[in-house]
């Protein structure tokens, strides 16, 4: 009888090492946002250039013979410049790949001050607005130096005003290349910002 039971046992191991296997699905995610995105799926990490894409193999669960999960559902996370962070739940089918496209949903905006001033306030209303309301950066923005905005997807504009109370005003059509330039330099005309 102990003889049976071990045959039995070592069978039972065979046949789960055997006809027991592991059961993955593929995801590629694809980046259309427009900018470089960062993001995680399955709690794996990984960053997409923009246009750029990403297949995994995610380990749906184990089988035994035929029996086992077919699928499994997935947290996928992230954000870009023209997006906002998002977090939503993506199945995964063992032996089948799922395509993901992520596309932007709001506006970004490059603001470069390529002046020799330092811009002091960047003001924002929507069109047709006609109060400017508070400063969108807490500190002044150096000379040479750039920074990046994310907006909802609607028409702004800004007015920009440097140290020497000079400003640049930027509307509707100027905002679709996603760049705002600030160029100003040291004497037109002098201003004297202290010592």
């Amino acid at each position: 009888m102990p003889r049976r039971l071990l045959f039995a046992t070592l069978a039972v191991g065979l046949a789960a090492g055997t006809l027991g296997c592991s059961k993955d699905g593929d995801v590629f995610i694809q980046n259309r946002t427009g900018d470089e995105l960062s993001g995680s799926i399955d709690n794996r990490g990984f960053g997409l250039t923009d246009f750029g894409n990403i297949e995994l193999s995610i380990k749906v669960g184990s089988s035994f013979l035929f029996f086992g999960p077919e699928e499994k559902d997935v947290i996928l996370e992230g954000e870009s410049c023209t997006l906002f962070p998002f977090s939503r739940t993506v199945r995964i089918r063992a032996n089948a790949r799922t395509e993901v496209e992520i596309l932007p949903d709001a506006t970004c905006i490059v603001f470069e001050n390529e002046s020799e001033w330092r811009v002091t306030d960047i003001f924002m209303r929507t069109e047709g607005e006609t109060d400017w309301g508070k400063s969108i950066i807490a500190a002044p923005l150096p000379e040479r130096s750039t920074i990046r905005r994310r907006f909802s997807v609607e028409q702004y504009e800004f007015l920009l005003v440097d140290e020497c109370q000079d400003s640049t005003y930027v509307e509707g059509d100027s905002l679709y290349t996603g760049r705002i330039l600030f160029v100003r330099h040291r004497g037109e005309p002098f201003c004297d910002t202290g010592p």
